[in-house]
């Protein structure tokens, strides 16, 4: 079939028929890069992600999820190819990061050094630190997994407080103790927490409608009033 030509309906049924074999069943014997080419066909036939969903009975938000997985860059679908990057969750996510990022986190998932929880937090910290190196906020994730403390990354101003300063504002917020220790990496603060000053800062956070993340911030640029 030729980019210009639409596939037929045999192709389509075929296409369909592969989705629905390595969606539905425990175990895949396509790749989820040829899965996802396959919903490719599957939508050129039938005119929409919508459509697909629907003739494979399958949730829309699946479908899509599955189908954007052909956004990632070339080495990861490589490794995909290859059985080392494991779910269609990491591979989606995965796509959402720059493409400059892309192999270094993949490598780090296929060398079981991050899992999916872990790529969906770099995804987030990259959004918060775009100019950080990704090596750097992989490390930070992997730093955060700690069972015993909370690890949170805090965004600071371009010429953030004193580390006492910030130490003594994050205390007074969470409680005297809260605070195991405190780290300042050039605009990112390293906050670790114990126990209970990770439950005084959810309760804190919910109490203002904030994020732990944005309640955070609030205290390093202003205290907690």
């Amino acid at each position: 079939m030729s980019k210009s030509q639409s596939p037929g309906d045999r192709e389509v049924d075929e296409a369909l028929a592969a989705v629905i074999a390595n969606t539905k069943r425990r175990a895949r014997k396509l790749d989820p890069i040829a899965v996802a080419e396959n919903i490719e066909v599957a939508r050129q036939g039938l005119g929409s992600l919508q459509a697909v969903a629907e003739r494979a009975t399958l949730s829309y938000e699946m479908v899509r999820q599955i189908h954007s997985i052909l956004r990632c860059a070339k080495s990861v679908k490589r490794l995909a190819r290859q059985g080392r990057l494991g779910s269609f969750d990491v591979l989606h996510r995965l796509g959402k990061l720059p493409g400059s990022d892309q192999e270094a986190v993949a490598r780090a998932v296929a060398d079981r050094k991050v899992d999916s929880d872990d790529v969906r937090g770099i995804v987030n910290l990259r959004r918060d630190f775009p100019d950080d190196e990704i090596d750097a906020l992989i490390r930070r994730i992997r730093e955060s997994r700690d069972v015993r403390h909370y690890v949170a990354f805090v965004k600071l101003q371009e010429h953030p407080e004193k580390e006492r300063t910030l130490r003594s504002r994050f205390a007074r917020a969470l409680g005297r103790g809260s605070v195991v220790s405190l780290a300042i990496e050039g605009t990112v603060a390293v906050l670790t927490l114990n126990a209970a000053g990770a439950e005084r800062l959810r309760e804190e956070a919910k109490a203002r409608g904030l994020t732990k993340r944005r309640f955070l911030e609030h205290v390093a640029l202003k205290g907690k009033r």
